[in-house]
């Protein structure tokens, strides 16, 4: 269950960097509910290479995030699952 919550919550940050190819920390926190948990699918973005930051506060989907994005719109729920933020689950 965690994997897929990490999944859907990086499929979501990956689509929301998508269109323009870029965002500020800001502009995707604006949406989110609560950002501590999905910050770890953003820094394992980061990690892998799948999302870069040029300059602190600002995000930038790679070419390989691009790659990923595409692979999990299908195992996810295509359009759908990535339209509104995950849900938040309170443990």
């Amino acid at each position: 269950m965690m994997l897929e919550r990490v999944l859907r919550q990086a499929t979501w940050i990956l689509a929301r960097l998508e269109p323009e190819g870029e965002a500020r920390w800001r502009d995707l926190l604006t949406v989110m509910l609560a950002p501590s948990t999905w910050r770890y699918a953003l820094e394992w973005l980061l990690r892998h290479e799948y999302v870069e930051r040029p300059r602190r506060g600002l995000y930038r989907i790679t070419p390989r995030g691009r790659e990923l994005l595409e692979a999990l719109k299908p195992l996810l729920g295509e359009e759908e699952a990535i339209m509104e933020p995950p849900e938040v689950e309170v443990d």
